[in-house]
């Protein structure tokens, strides 16, 4: 495994080791890849049609930087099968990073200041496990022409929201009260920040300005078109600078995805009291494998897997999630197939020798019926099919816990 990829692979098991602790709650419908992910068909199952291509889904890194060279905006922008529309994944710039060799945890906007841009843009990478097509910095003002075709928006701004100068002086940029905002205001609202507040006061005003814009765009759509498969699978030419990106992002239906943060409170993992947050690492692995998943970067030599999950709580996916992470697999694709769960859980594979490295699955999944097929989709070594079996397993006593004497793959 490279330095970087063993990186990658060490910060999301310490995410998940942290993710393990106390039970997040992941807001329910994630709006997945669906049943367009693949094929038009669906793609339900791996046997459907031979070597079934996961599309490009090409992920940017969009920054915003304040008057001070200051981080305090981050989103991941995904373009979604088909090249128009997408998801806006709000990271908190207090996350949580890790250097390996030494330990030393630190806020990811704190790399920018040290280290540079470049070095910031691969500490994100490492925190998402992702690969991204295109990252940039922006001020706010070049957000605002990004945001031009949202237009003006009315929305309830609880708070008003206070920017800190150079200077050091704080200055309102939106007052509280239901109003009517412009993209420039939008803009000010995404990216103020007031020096001593903690970043978790401005996570929801930032999660509603992302919805906002969600669904501004979503009015100006036409009625949406079923996509057929030249529309999910042709190849198309990846935005290479920000703006045509975030334009392709929001020239169909877009999604909003806010990243969950805990505030890190312990003085010893914390002895500098920063502004600093735990990610989710279940709930980055599940988004980031829903909505990018050509531009999931594997972190393990272990085994890699889609998983189908057809049920509406996002916390039983987060799940599935987690315990094959915790083994060491890696989780390419996450879609949401709908209908009726079937009553047991399935593992279909293609090799034989990947079938002794599922033996161990029973013990942290419960019942699975195991299912040799003759196609494949490339870049995935197993498809998990969620049943009804697993939602009953992961709520009895055995399946609470994941058992700790399981061995983690490889780094």
């Amino acid at each position: 495994m490279s330095a970087i990829k063993a990186r990658r692979y060490r910060r999301m098991m310490l995410a998940l080791v942290f993710g393990l602790v106390g039970v997040v709650l992941i807001p329910t419908g994630i709006v997945i890849g669906a049943n367009s992910l693949l094929n038009s068909k669906g793609g339900n199952n791996v046997a459907e049609e031979p070597a079934l291509q996961i599309p490009t889904t090409p992920a940017a890194l969009l920054v915003g930087v304040n008057d001070s060279d200051e981080v305090t905006m981050l989103a991941m922008l995904a373009i979604a099968p088909g090249a128009t529309g997408g998801t806006i994944v709000s990271i908190p710039v207090g996350a949580n990073a890790e250097i390996p060799k030494s330990g030393e945890i630190h806020r990811i906007a704190d790399t920018y200041k040290t280290s540079g841009f470049d070095a910031f843009v691969v500490d994100v990478e490492g925190l998402l496990n992702v690969t991204f097509s295109v990252a940039a910095k922006v001020s706010m003002l070049d957000l605002a022409a990004m945001l031009a075709p949202v237009g003006e928006q009315t929305m309830l701004i609880e708070k008003e929201v206070i920017n800190t100068a150079p200077d050091g002086s704080n200055i309102v940029m939106l007052n509280a009260g239901q109003q009517t905002l412009t993209p420039q205001q939008i803009a000010q609202g995404l990216m103020a920040s007031e020096q001593g507040v903690p970043e978790a006061d401005r996570l929801g005003r930032i999660k509603l300005l992302w919805a906002t814009v969600a669904s501004a765009i979503k009015k100006t759509l036409p009625s949406a078109v079923p996509a057929t498969e030249s529309t999910v699978v042709s190849p198309f030419v990846i935005p290479t600078d920000i703006a045509s990106f975030f334009g392709a992002v929001i020239s169909g239906p877009v999604q909003e995805w806010q990243l969950n943060g805990t505030f890190v409170s312990e003085p010893q993992r914390n002895p500098a009291a920063l502004d600093l947050y735990d990610l989710d690492g279940g709930e980055i692995i599940m988004v980031m494998a829903s909505v990018v998943p050509s531009a999931v970067t594997a972190g393990s030599a272990m085994i890699s897997f889609m998983i189908d999950s057809p049920f509406e709580d996002a916390r039983i996916t987060r799940q599935a999630v987690l315990r094959l992470a915790y083994i060491g697999a890696n989780v390419i694709v996450v879609r949401g197939v709908g209908g009726v769960p079937a009553a047991h859980t399935v593992i279909k594979y293609n090799d034989e020798l990947v079938r002794s490295d599922l033996e161990l699955f029973p013990t942290l999944f419960g019942p699975i019926d195991f299912d040799q097929t003759n196609e494949r989709v490339d870049g995935i070594d197993a498809q998990l099919v969620l049943g009804e079996d697993f939602r009953a397993f992961i709520g009895s006593a055995q399946g609470a816990v994941i058992a700790t004497t399981t061995t983690i793959g490889s780094s």
